[in-house]
């Protein structure tokens, strides 16, 4: 079994479902103030991930797809295929 402090992603030293699957909980707590701490083995992790291409676009995307007050009530023409994304960058 593989432990995380060990290697650097949770499949090991690849991205991957792991990761991808845990990513956009832990993103997203930190946007809800609730972040791990700045010496953790978790943060320490989150940056890592969040520097790859793959998760950096999707995130970008997932941002744009928000609706703004603006459009508040109006479903959005922009989507975010996240998983899809990540996988077919999966080595990159």
């Amino acid at each position: 079994m593989l432990k995380l402090y060990e290697h650097p992603l949770f499949n090991g030293e690849r991205f991957g479902w792991g990761d991808l699957s845990v990513y956009p909980y832990v993103a997203g707590s930190t946007g809800h103030g609730v972040a791990p701490r700045a010496d953790s083995r978790l943060s320490a992790w989150l940056g890592r991930v969040s520097q790859r291409d793959s998760v950096a676009q999707c995130a970008a995307a997932a941002m744009d797809a928000l609706p703004d007050s603006r459009t508040l009530g109006r479903s959005s023409s922009k989507g975010c295929s996240c998983a899809s994304t990540a996988t077919t960058a999966w080595n990159g």
